[in-house]
């Protein structure tokens, strides 16, 4: 009876988040809400099921839950952009959107990494270096639409996956150079924090960036300290 767990709580979670989407759409029609909820309803359900499961991909193709993850990530990005999240503009709302849509889709991507077969054209290294250009990219926009912190966030996660994905795919820094990223996101994010002290502008933008600074090479060091 136990080898049925993981499909029993797999169903269980498809059913809540059904329900609980439809329900939400019906009464107040509030699409981004609805939607986000549905979903981390049911992403504890399934996060079971693979964990228990000794082969996962017999009841959830690798393809199919990207693809369905890709899919919730843009109905969040679109919503969040053309006004789901009551944001002053388009652009200020595509900053929160991108996060909402990140914290959908890096669950199935995971998943896809870990179970379905490799056809990313691009070098682990590449690759990484790619989602560091796009997390730029992000930063730039937010701060030309005054959503640094969401931004931030966007920012963090998207050169995170790229560094992990490579390390994970055996493309990284030895544990020194790693060890040198740690130290030189502590001082470059003192460094920006005195900057902005000399510059007496507001420094609540600047203290989100030089934390991430500070943050990402530090979770990068811990998330790969088992590597060689």
């Amino acid at each position: 009876m136990s080898r049925h767990v993981p499909e029993f709580a797999l169903v269980t979670g498809a059913l809540l988040s059904l329900s609980f989407l439809v329900s939400s759409l019906v009464l107040t029609g509030d699409v981004l809400r609805s939607t986000l909820v549905a979903v981390f309803l049911g992403y504890p359900f399934v996060a079971y099921g693979v964990v228990h499961d000794d082969d996962p991909t017999n009841v959830l193709p690798p393809m199919a839950v990207l693809a369905l993850g890709g899919l919730v990530g843009v109905v969040l990005l679109a919503e969040a952009t053309l006004g789901g999240s009551r944001a002053a503009t388009p652009l200020s709302g595509f900053t929160f959107g991108v996060l909402l849509g990140l914290l959908a889709l890096l669950p199935p991507l995971v998943y896809y990494l870990r179970y379905g077969a490799a056809v990313n054209p691009l070098t682990p290294g590449k690759t990484a270096l790619g989602c560091f250009v796009v997390a730029v990219g992000l930063l730039a926009v937010g701060f030309l639409a005054d959503t640094v912190l969401y931004a931030t966030a966007d920012a963090l996660l998207v050169s995170l996956t790229g560094a992990l994905y490579a390390a994970r795919r055996g493309a990284l820094p030895s544990p020194s150079t790693r060890r040198l990223l740690v130290f030189g996101g502590v001082a470059a994010g003192v460094c920006l924090l005195a900057v902005g002290s000399a510059l007496g502008v507001t420094l609540d933008e600047w203290v989100v960036v030089a934390a991430a600074l500070t943050f990402g090479p530090s979770a990068y060091y811990a998330l790969t300290v088992e590597y060689a």
